[in-house]
C-alpha cells in the first residue's frame, strides 16, 4: 500500500517516534554529562595554566620554595593545593 492510511506507514511513524525518543535520552544523558564535566575545568590542569589574578598563598609558596632551591618542597605544594598532576605541577614550577 501507500505511505498515507497504511498499517506499514504506521508501523514506520510508531518505530520513528521510538528512534527519536531514544535519541532525546541520548541526548539529554550528554547534556548532563557535559554540565558534570564543566564544573572540572580539566583542560586548564592539564596544561598546568596557572591561576589568574593574584597570586594566592600557595603560589608565592611555592615561588618561595622555587628561588629557595627547594623545587621538589614547591612542586609539593602546587600539587596539595591544585590537585593537579606531577607533571601539571612541574611545569607550573619551573615556569616560575
Amino acid at each position: 500500500m501507500g505511505l498515507f492510511g497504511s498499517d506499514s506507514a504506521h508501523g514506520d511513524q510508531l518505530a520513528l517516534e521510538a528512534r527519536i525518543a531514544a535519541l532525546e535520552a541520548k541526548v539529554a544523558g550528554l547534556t548532563a554529562e557535559v554540565a558534570r564535566l564543566a564544573a572540572f575545568p580539566l583542560a586548564v590542569e592539564a596544561l598546568g595554566t596557572p591561576p589568574v589574578g593574584a597570586p594566592s598563598a600557595w603560589q608565592l609558596e611555592a615561588r618561595r620554595l622555587h628561588q629557595a632551591g627547594e623545587k621538589i618542597q614547591a612542586i609539593k605544594v602546587v600539587r596539595e593545593a591544585t590537585n593537579w598532576g606531577l607533571a601539571e605541577a612541574k611545569n607550573y614550577v619551573e615556569r616560575l
